[in-house]
């Protein structure tokens, strides 16, 4: 009798486990379907509208002649379904309304999906000093299929290059006359000397020579002296021997 209600009560554990398992999984269904997001894979909501979210730069700004603009979208605007249809809506003219050649770049957004809603403008190679307008054209559409109904402007200008830094006129002046000889100094340097001149030198030469003579005379004098001293001695011992004689 024990063992049948053990049995008995092992049954009924068991379905209680079942029920409480596929009451779990229903729940854990119910709320995966109902937690979905509202978005549809284009980068906005199905109920906003396709416009500019934003500008690399502001209205009215001055940027260099090399510099691109990058337009951000609220929804994928480059996928491969809709690019062939965007890429001519993006203009950029001057300030005499004439159309500026430019370069318009979208990347592929399986491989780079955090840029499906940028379009990147830049010019074909420099822009010119002036004033542009960039106009986003209305009819661009998104890849959900939402199209642009209003033309998006921004307006810009390019500075010109600087001019290459100029010399002063006064320090161009100061190393004039400090690297270039006057005409005086040339002639003076290029003037032999005067008979004066010549003269004074020629003075100079004699005195020195005349200053070198007694030097030298001096300079002999002991040696005179030492040869009359030999001599002597030589006569006096001569004399002596034939006296001896």
């Amino acid at each position: 009798m024990k063992k049948r209600f053990a049995w008995m009560a092992l049954a009924v554990l068991m379905m209680l486990s079942i029920t409480a398992q596929a009451a779990g999984g229903t729940g854990g269904g119910n709320g995966g379907g109902n937690g979905g997001g509202s978005g549809d894979g284009t980068g906005g909501g199905k109920a906003e509208a396709l416009t500019v979210e934003s500008a690399s730069v502001e209205d009215g700004a001055v940027l260099a002649p090399e510099d691109a603009i990058t337009l951000v979208f609220t929804k994928n605007v480059v996928n491969s379904s809709v690019k062939e249809n965007n890429l001519p809506l993006f203009t950029v003219t001057d300030d005499s309304g004439a159309a500026v050649e430019i370069t318009v770049t979208m990347a592929d957004d399986q491989i780079e999906p955090d840029k499906k809603n940028d379009v990147v403008i830049a010019p074909a190679d420099t822009w010119a000093e002036g004033a542009y307008t960039l106009t986003a054209q209305a009819g661009i559409t998104s890849k959900s299929g939402d199209v642009m109904e209003q033309d998006y402007t921004l307006t810009f200008s390019v500075a010109g290059a600087a001019d290459d830094a100029a010399v002063p006129e006064d320090t161009m002046d100061t190393a004039d006359t400090a690297t270039e000889p006057s005409a005086e100094d040339t002639v003076e340097a290029a003037e032999p000397e005067t008979a004066e001149d010549g003269a004074a030198t020629e003075a100079e030469t004699t005195d020195a020579a005349e200053e070198t003579a007694p030097q030298e005379q001096e300079s002999n004098t002991p040696m005179i002296i030492g040869i009359v001293a030999v001599v002597v001695v030589v006569a006096g011992a001569a004399y002596v021997l034939g006296k001896k004689k």
